[in-house]
């Protein structure tokens, strides 16, 4: 199965088209009957989800002294993401600060779609 999504993903990227969220499109040669629907393209869908850069946040929360560093990064290492927003409401952390920390992750999952 991974062979012929792989193969799917290399045809709606070459040959395909992208709309203006970064989803691609490849219209099929011909509608393809499944159950009680006609699949007349592939959707390969972008999603993006948000996800803290822990190196990051480690070196910009450190830099603004221990006391920020350890709400950020409670004793057990693990960091506080809402944290890292009360920082910055707070005026701790800058909007460059958040953008280094919390950086974008994108995945493509495919859709067929009917008329």
């Amino acid at each position: 199965m991974n062979k012929l999504r792989d193969r799917v993903a290399e045809a709606v990227q070459s040959r395909g088209y992208t709309d203006h969220k970064g989803s691609q499109y490849i219209d099929l040669p011909f509608p393809i009957p499944v159950s009680d629907h006609e699949y007349i393209r592939i959707k390969r869908e972008r999603r993006v989800s948000i996800v803290a850069d822990l190196e990051a946040a480690e070196r910009i929360t450190r830099a603004r002294g221990y006391e920020i560093y350890r709400r950020a990064f409670p004793p057990v290492p693990t960091l506080d993401a809402d944290e890292l927003y009360v920082l910055l409401q707070e005026g701790e952390l800058t909007e460059e600060d958040m953008d280094q920390i919390m950086v974008q992750k994108e995945s493509f999952a495919f859709r067929g779609l009917t008329s």
